[in-house]
């Protein structure tokens, strides 16, 4: 299998600055929080934007293809989901944490 490019999955948030669509070449856009670059969570997962998975869910593709895309004690210790979220965050504002 090779590399899987995604869409963008960028968030809106009230805190959110504009630093993440310059950086990344969009038309400019205030307010977005947060730029999720790779999502195995179901609630916002990332899209495969090109080759022969095109359009699909992470999530989906990795229930498919569990031990050729996580390996064979990943996909165990993690009944064939990826539970992960890497993220870039751009607040405008200090947060709390």
């Amino acid at each position: 299998m090779n590399i899987f490019p995604f869409l963008p999955n960028l968030h809106p948030i009230l805190w959110g600055g504009s630093r993440i669509s310059t950086w990344k070449g969009f038309p400019f856009a205030d307010g977005i929080g947060e730029s999720w670059e790779v999502c195995g969570l179901k609630k916002s997962p990332s899209v495969i934007a090109d080759g022969e998975f095109k359009g699909q869910l992470l999530c989906d593709v990795i229930a498919q293809h569990p031990v050729e895309i996580l390996g064979s004690a990943v996909a165990k210790k993690y009944h064939n989901q990826l539970p992960l979220l890497a993220k870039f965050i751009d607040a405008k504002q200090d947060l709390s944490i």
